[in-house]
Protein backbone atom coordinates (compact mmCIF):
# COMPACT_ATOMS: atom_id res chain seq x y z
CA UNK A 1 0.00 0.00 0.00
CA UNK A 2 1.30 3.25 -0.78
CA UNK A 3 1.70 5.71 2.24
CA UNK A 4 0.45 9.07 1.15
CA UNK A 5 0.88 10.18 4.81
CA UNK A 6 4.56 10.53 3.93
CA UNK A 7 6.78 13.67 3.67
CA UNK A 8 7.69 12.98 0.43
CA UNK A 9 3.77 12.48 -0.57
CA UNK A 10 2.95 15.93 0.81
CA UNK A 11 3.88 17.95 -2.40
CA UNK A 12 1.62 15.32 -4.54
CA UNK A 13 -1.64 16.01 -2.11
CA UNK A 14 -1.82 19.31 -2.02
CA UNK A 15 -1.78 19.57 -5.71
CA UNK A 16 -4.53 17.02 -6.05
CA UNK A 17 -6.14 18.74 -2.98
CA UNK A 18 -6.30 22.02 -5.08
CA UNK A 19 -7.28 20.26 -8.01
CA UNK A 20 -10.16 18.88 -6.49
CA UNK A 21 -11.45 22.50 -4.88
CA UNK A 22 -11.54 23.82 -8.34
CA UNK A 23 -13.67 21.20 -9.65
CA UNK A 24 -15.88 22.69 -5.72
CA UNK A 25 -14.76 19.52 -3.47
CA UNK A 26 -13.53 19.24 -0.60
CA UNK A 27 -9.52 18.91 -0.07
CA UNK A 28 -10.23 15.28 1.58
CA UNK A 29 -11.14 14.34 -1.87
CA UNK A 30 -7.60 15.51 -2.93
CA UNK A 31 -6.12 12.67 -1.27
CA UNK A 32 -8.63 9.88 -2.18
CA UNK A 33 -7.97 11.23 -5.45
CA UNK A 34 -4.31 10.95 -5.42
CA UNK A 35 -4.15 7.28 -3.66
CA UNK A 36 -6.11 6.44 -6.52
CA UNK A 37 -4.05 8.15 -9.29
CA UNK A 38 -0.85 6.45 -7.54
CA UNK A 39 -2.50 2.94 -7.63
CA UNK A 40 -3.45 3.05 -11.38
CA UNK A 41 0.75 4.03 -11.61
CA UNK A 42 2.25 1.79 -9.27
CA UNK A 43 0.57 -1.21 -9.03
CA UNK A 44 -3.09 -0.99 -11.11
CA UNK A 45 -4.28 -2.12 -8.27
CA UNK A 46 -8.03 -1.08 -7.59
CA UNK A 47 -8.48 -0.04 -3.93
CA UNK A 48 -11.60 -1.06 -1.58
CA UNK A 49 -13.18 1.21 0.46
CA UNK A 50 -11.39 -0.03 3.57
CA UNK A 51 -7.93 -0.01 1.92
CA UNK A 52 -8.84 3.68 1.07
CA UNK A 53 -9.73 4.60 4.78
CA UNK A 54 -6.50 3.17 6.35
CA UNK A 55 -4.56 4.25 3.80
CA UNK A 56 -5.93 7.99 4.14
CA UNK A 57 -7.14 7.82 7.68
CA UNK A 58 -10.41 8.97 7.07
CA UNK A 59 -13.40 7.50 8.67
CA UNK A 60 -15.50 4.88 6.49
CA UNK A 61 -18.31 7.15 6.42
CA UNK A 62 -16.50 10.14 5.20
CA UNK A 63 -14.72 7.79 2.39
CA UNK A 64 -18.01 6.94 1.70
CA UNK A 65 -19.22 9.68 1.00
CA UNK A 66 -15.95 11.44 -1.13
CA UNK A 67 -16.29 8.12 -3.40
CA UNK A 68 -20.03 8.89 -4.11
CA UNK A 69 -19.10 12.27 -4.74
CA UNK A 70 -16.28 11.42 -7.20
CA UNK A 71 -17.98 8.25 -8.93
CA UNK A 72 -21.57 10.02 -9.80
CA UNK A 73 -18.78 12.88 -11.29
CA UNK A 74 -17.58 10.33 -13.46
CA UNK A 75 -13.84 10.12 -12.25
CA UNK A 76 -14.25 6.44 -10.34
CA UNK A 77 -15.03 3.49 -11.51
CA UNK A 78 -16.46 1.38 -8.59
CA UNK A 79 -16.71 -2.61 -9.40
CA UNK A 80 -17.58 -5.68 -7.62
CA UNK A 81 -15.29 -8.08 -6.58
CA UNK A 82 -15.69 -11.11 -8.02
CA UNK A 83 -12.64 -13.14 -6.31
CA UNK A 84 -13.72 -12.27 -2.92
CA UNK A 85 -15.14 -15.67 -0.92
CA UNK A 86 -17.26 -15.60 1.89
CA UNK A 87 -20.61 -14.47 2.72
CA UNK A 88 -22.37 -11.15 2.66
CA UNK A 89 -22.48 -7.92 0.45
CA UNK A 90 -19.32 -8.17 -1.91
CA UNK A 91 -17.02 -4.98 -1.29
CA UNK A 92 -16.54 -2.67 -4.15
CA UNK A 93 -13.56 -2.02 -5.99
CA UNK A 94 -12.19 1.69 -6.85
CA UNK A 95 -10.38 2.81 -9.35
CA UNK A 96 -9.19 6.23 -12.00
CA UNK A 97 -12.03 6.20 -14.73
CA UNK A 98 -10.49 4.74 -17.99
CA UNK A 99 -11.21 7.95 -19.87
CA UNK A 100 -9.54 10.23 -16.95
CA UNK A 101 -6.04 10.15 -18.13
CA UNK A 102 -4.75 13.00 -15.82
CA UNK A 103 -6.17 15.69 -13.04
CA UNK A 104 -5.83 18.22 -15.96
CA UNK A 105 -8.22 16.01 -17.71
CA UNK A 106 -11.16 16.12 -15.01
CA UNK A 107 -10.71 20.10 -14.83
CA UNK A 108 -11.10 20.08 -18.78
CA UNK A 109 -14.39 17.32 -18.86
CA UNK A 110 -16.19 19.70 -16.00
CA UNK A 111 -15.89 22.71 -17.52
CA UNK A 112 -17.10 21.06 -20.55
CA UNK A 113 -20.17 19.77 -18.69
CA UNK A 114 -20.75 23.44 -17.40
CA UNK A 115 -20.52 25.33 -20.25
CA UNK A 116 -23.06 22.97 -22.00
CA UNK A 117 -24.93 24.01 -18.37
CA UNK A 118 -24.54 27.34 -18.93
CA UNK A 119 -25.45 27.84 -22.32
CA UNK A 120 -28.90 25.79 -22.24
CA UNK A 121 -29.48 28.15 -19.36
CA UNK A 122 -29.25 30.77 -21.49
CA UNK A 123 -31.12 29.66 -23.88
CA UNK A 124 -33.99 28.84 -21.70
CA UNK A 125 -33.36 32.33 -20.04
CA UNK A 126 -33.88 33.87 -23.63
CA UNK A 127 -36.95 32.06 -24.58
CA UNK A 128 -38.74 32.71 -21.82
CA UNK A 129 -37.87 36.78 -21.81
CA UNK A 130 -38.71 37.01 -25.40
CA UNK A 131 -38.04 40.30 -26.97
CA UNK A 132 -39.73 42.40 -23.87
CA UNK A 133 -36.40 43.95 -22.88
CA UNK A 134 -33.62 44.53 -25.63
CA UNK A 135 -30.34 45.09 -22.87
CA UNK A 136 -31.57 41.74 -21.34
CA UNK A 137 -31.87 40.28 -24.70
CA UNK A 138 -28.57 41.99 -25.72
CA UNK A 139 -26.76 40.61 -22.65
CA UNK A 140 -27.93 36.95 -23.24
CA UNK A 141 -27.23 37.00 -26.50
CA UNK A 142 -23.16 38.09 -25.81
CA UNK A 143 -23.30 35.60 -23.00
CA UNK A 144 -24.54 32.76 -25.55
CA UNK A 145 -22.07 34.14 -28.24
CA UNK A 146 -18.80 34.12 -25.71
CA UNK A 147 -19.77 30.90 -24.34
CA UNK A 148 -20.15 29.05 -27.65
CA UNK A 149 -16.71 30.56 -28.76
CA UNK A 150 -15.79 28.68 -25.28
CA UNK A 151 -16.86 25.62 -26.05
CA UNK A 152 -14.99 25.79 -29.44
CA UNK A 153 -11.88 25.30 -27.51
CA UNK A 154 -12.96 21.75 -26.59
CA UNK A 155 -13.73 20.06 -30.33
Amino acid sequence: MIDIKSEKMTPIIRYFSKMVEWLGLSRNSGSILALLYLARYNTRAKLSLDEISKATQYSRSNVTLILTQLESMGLLNGETDITQAGRGRRRTLYSIADDISSPISILVKQTHHRLLVNLKEIKSLSSSLGSENDSLTLMLEDFENETKEALKSFK
